[in-house]
């Protein structure tokens, strides 16, 4: 899975600059949340942890971003829909993360990749090239073998 990333994002010099760390800090902060998911999700309900996720982050956000949050109506429609599909997506992980053990559930992740490819191609006719093809294969084809492996 790791090799069709790498296919797919083609990392290079301009790839890693200072903003990067936010991505770095992203993964971590999501992989900790993930497994406190996995340690109070027999304690609490899914929609009890979604909940206090969203209120948290909700608050927390607003403090950061003060008095720059000015949107027109377009932007409050597409922040809507975020927020809605977002929502959907974080109950499904938290489910997913209650019920399975995390190393079931992370390979799961690399078809936010394969889905950003879909969805870029179909919305914004981004073609993507021969790497990134050979990539998506690469990240298909792990999860053939991990299925194939785990039986």
């Amino acid at each position: 899975m790791i090799i069709g990333c790498v296919l797919i994002i083609k990392p290079n010099s301009n790839l890693f600059n200072p903003a990067s760390i936010f991505a770095v800090l992203s993964a971590i902060s999501g992989t900790l949340a993930y497994t406190m998911i996995k340690s109070i999700g027999k304690d609490e309900a899914a929609y009890t942890i979604i909940f206090w996720f969203t209120l948290i982050s909700s608050v927390l956000y607003s403090m950061i971003a003060g008095k720059q949050l000015r949107l027109n109506d377009i932007e409050y429609l597409n922040l809507l829909m975020i927020g809605v599909l977002g929502l959907i997506g974080q109950i499904g992980l938290t489910l997913s993360y209650q019920l399975s053990k995390a190393s079931n559930v992370a390979p799961y992740s690399y078809f936010y990749i394969i889905f950003s490819g879909l969805i870029g191609y179909y919305l914004w006719n981004e073609i993507p090239d021969t790497l990134s093809i050979l990539g998506y294969c690469f990240i298909i084809s792990s999860y053939f073998f991990l299925i194939r492996l785990n039986k």
